[in-house]
């Protein structure tokens, strides 16, 4: 299953003979850029160790590799057009989080405004699947760290409802946490908001 934007391709990371590699492929670049860009704990809470690392998979039908097709000749030697991921985890009945990270070398160029949009797009129209099965987005949430104002941003531009429930702090985790908590903001999009926001953008 890909999704196809303007600049963009979200090519589904579920398991399979064509997405079993690639799925490996880019959860070991993402294990290498947070490590190397020192953000494994503002993205995730956690500290930063082998066990922590390891829970990282993104071999998912709703996770989706970020690629480009008009990346540089040597980006594209060490990243295959991969940019960075975004995915959907389904939370309880038609609710799902959304994440995303963009490889730092290629932030700023609008990329994940992209992905979150042409995602949102497709979930509200029922256009993704699992097991072959269509499946019922009438929600998608997002739980950003209070420190990581690039990604807050992201939610507010695009137009994600500030959720009332506020800050969630502490948010108790495992021993991994840092501190042992977790500081939270949490944002909201629902189908019927987004498709008001679609209509707003279209007049």
């Amino acid at each position: 299953m890909n999704l196809i934007g303007k600049r963009i391709c979200l090519r589904s990371l579920g398991r399979g003979a064509d997405n079993g590699d690639r799925a490996a492929f880019v959860t070991n670049i993402l294990k290498r850029e947070v490590v190397n860009a020192n953000e494994f704990e503002m993205y995730y809470g956690l500290k930063c160790t082998p066990e922590t690392l390891a829970q990282i998979d993104l071999a998912d039908p709703l996770f989706f590799d970020i690629e480009i097709h008009d990346m540089p000749g040597g980006d594209m030697k060490i990243y295959d057009g991969s940019v960075g991921y975004i995915g959907l985890t389904e939370r309880k009945d038609g609710v799902y989080e959304a994440e995303i990270y963009i490889y730092p070398n290629f932030r700023r160029r609008g990329y994940a405004l992209e992905a979150v949009n042409v995602l949102l797009d497709r979930a509200f129209c029922g256009l993704l699947k699992e097991d072959s099965e269509s499946i019922n987005v009438r929600e998608i949430t997002a739980s950003v760290r209070i420190e990581n104002e690039p990604s807050r941003a992201l939610m507010q531009k695009i137009g994600f409802e500030y959720d009332e429930k506020g800050i969630l702090m502490p948010v108790v985790v495992s021993e991994y946490a840092l501190d042992g908590m977790l500081r939270l903001v949490n944002y909201r999009m629902t189908k019927e908001r987004f498709e008001r926001l679609a209509e707003r953008n279209e007049q």
